[in-house]
């Protein structure tokens, strides 16, 4: 009898074992009838296009939920990016991490916020994924949403990364979004958060002409005397720019009392905007490159489309070199300013005293304002900003020279080469542009550096950072 009943027993013993070996095997062998094998890099296409029988039968066939492809991107993160969200849902009740990262430190959280999926984002944050995470390059789920102005996105993810407001603030500021702008302060981001060469969301906002965002931070509190490592004011900046009306609004705001300075958030005690803030430093080249946060705002990572640019659209990248910057500096500095006149040093050297209604030797320019003026520099110690007002004489083009610092003229301008042909166009600061082979697209020069052009795309507002390329 006790025989019997261990034959019987080893008997239901190797049914079952067999049982869900050609459980197994029968997946796979679905799989290959799907065209699909069973390899990571299939498994992680298959929940980028949202394939809910290929994702079931590759769990049945015993794919580990959190495996990833050859680029390190996870299921999870490739089914977030697309907003997936049948996907994203599967995957998270079949044991996926929602905090995996890939290779670029990327998280699921970060492809929603990036890729404007708000309700994925929610039912990840329901799964306990981390908003504080930040991939290799320091950027959280937060700055990936405010970098695309997704603004639903930043709503939700700013009341969980209270950490990444100042910064976050910065890059609305500098990239122009109103709306965005306003819902990080309504959330207490720090309104004199400052980057890495000490210029505060006002200066940035001022020094590209952004009138609204310039009265929504004034409003705020923002101090419009600080000045950046450079010495400028945000009116100084938009003066040298050509944006008389803003700093006009600047220069007639009123200056803060010592009790009006704004003070930092309750949730941001720890993390004071000084340049040793991990969270309030962020460099402009940085914010303004494509890649910018790691692995390209809006690129879908299971390959689906251009790397760097939503929608398939091409990378600008691709499409154009930069063979020459014309900055195009005034070529006088003032030394310093005593009573009513200023000196000025001329490029070669040279030195001369002018004062209000004086023209500026060799220059079409005229004085129209002198002023002594100190300003107190991060540690609270104070800094000379004395400057002199030029107006150009044909043009009627003002700028303001701040002691020490090169003033640069309206007139700066890139030279650009479109491949394969080779043709080149000459084109302005803030002016528009067509690329040759990418006619559908209209681009915009929103800043000029020795040897970078910053450039944004009209229709969706991405933005590169071009290196001037060496010529041998």
């Amino acid at each position: 009898m006790t025989k019997r009943w261990t034959a019987v027993l080893c008997l239901v013993a190797c049914v079952f074992f067999a049982g869900c070996s050609r459980s197994k095997d029968e997946a796979i062998r679905e799989l290959q009838r799907l065209n699909l094998k069973f390899t990571t890099e299939d498994y992680v296409r298959s929940a980028g296009l949202g394939d809910m029988k290929a994702l079931s039968l590759f769990l049945d066939a015993g794919i580990d939920p959190n495996a990833a492809n050859s680029d390190g991107v996870t299921a999870l993160i490739a089914a977030a990016a697309h907003g997936r969200i049948s996907a994203v849902k599967f995957l998270l009740e079949h044991n996926a991490n929602p905090n995996a990262a890939g290779k670029s430190g990327q998280t699921p959280l970060m492809a929603a916020a990036e890729n404007n999926h708000p309700d994925i984002l929610q039912l990840l944050l329901d799964y306990k994924a981390n908003p504080a995470a930040k991939d290799r390059n320091g950027w959280s789920a937060l700055l990936k949403a405010v970098y695309r102005n997704n603004v639903t996105c930043v709503q939700i993810l700013a009341e969980r990364d209270r950490q990444g407001l100042g910064r976050g603030l910065l890059v609305a500021s500098l990239l122009g979004f109103k709306e965005t702008v306003k819902l990080l302060l309504d959330n207490g981001a720090e309104v004199d958060a400052r980057s890495e060469d000490r210029r505060t969301p006002l200066m940035l906002a001022a020094s590209k002409g952004y009138g609204e965002i310039v009265k929504i931070l004034l409003d705020a509190g923002a101090d419009p005397a600080l000045t950046d490592r450079m010495g400028e004011t945000a009116e100084s900046l938009a003066s040298s720019q050509g944006f008389t009306e803003v700093a006009a609004m600047l220069r007639d705001a009123p200056p803060l009392a010592a009790d009006q300075k704004p003070k930092t958030s309750p949730a941001q005690d720890n993390t004071p905007a000084t340049a040793s803030s991990d969270t309030a430093d962020i460099a402009d080249r940085e914010l303004l490159s494509e890649s910018g946060p790691a692995g390209s705002p809006g690129k879908l990572p299971n390959g689906a489309q251009a790397a760097g640019s939503p929608s398939g659209r091409p990378s600008l990248r691709n499409l154009v070199t930069v063979t020459e910057i014309h900055e195009n500096f005034l070529p006088v500095t003032l030394t310093d300013v005593q009573g009513r006149k200023a000196h000025l040093r001329s490029r070669d050297g040279g030195q001369f005293t002018v004062s209000v209604g004086d023209q500026v030797p060799g220059l079409n320019y005229e004085v129209v304002g002198v002023e002594t003026r100190n300003v107190s520099d991060k540690d609270g110690n104070p800094v000379d900003a004395s400057r002199v007002k030029l107006r150009q004489a044909t043009t009627g083009e003002t700028l303001s020279l701040i002691k020490g610092i090169p003033a640069r003229q309206k007139g700066a301008f890139v030279t650009f080469r479109f491949p394969p042909r080779g043709e080149t166009m000459q084109v302005g600061l803030d002016q528009e542009f067509k690329v040759p082979s990418d006619p559908g697209h209209t681009y915009k020069i929103i800043d000029i550096r020795p040897e970078q052009v910053i450039v944004r795309r009209v229709e969706d507002g991405q933005v590169w950072t071009l290196e001037r390329s060496i010529e041998r």
